[in-house]
């Protein structure tokens, strides 16, 4: 089986970090990795990739592509519950007209698992605007 790796293309670690956000959002672990309310930040996101905390601040692309896939499909926002360590809100996070509680319990409270992961090819077409 094929694994992920640290040189991988920014929509494959998309789909790598598809899942563990799903994860996180639906069962809301609290007591093994520190999450807060399931909210995870960038290094633990990294940690949790195989990566050091540090490149946490790496995953900037690959989060805003999954941005990308829920904003066009009519989904909750799931890379919301990617934060600052520091700061409790994510990185990008300076618009004051939208409401980060509320994005954030919308995506905490959807039923992710109902739906399949989507694929490489369609993080990559997310990645450059294909349809």
């Amino acid at each position: 089986m094929k694994e992920f790796g640290q040189g991988d293309r920014v929509f494959v670690q998309s789909k790598q970090i598809w899942p563990i956000l799903t994860g996180i959002a639906v069962l809301k672990p609290s007591l093994n990795h520190n999450f807060r309310n399931g909210l995870v930040t960038y290094g633990q996101l990294a940690e949790i990739t195989g990566r050091p905390p540090q490149a946490g601040r790496t995953l900037d692309k690959a989060l805003g592509i999954i941005h990308r896939v829920c904003a066009e499909n009519g989904l909750p926002i799931l890379n919301q519950i990617v934060v600052n360590a520091k700061t409790g809100v994510p990185g990008d996070y300076d618009d004051g007209d939208v409401d980060f509680e509320k994005e954030v319990g919308d995506a905490l409270e959807f039923p992710w698992f109902k739906y399949r992961i989507p694929t490489i090819r369609y993080f990559k077409n997310a990645k450059y605007g294909y349809d």
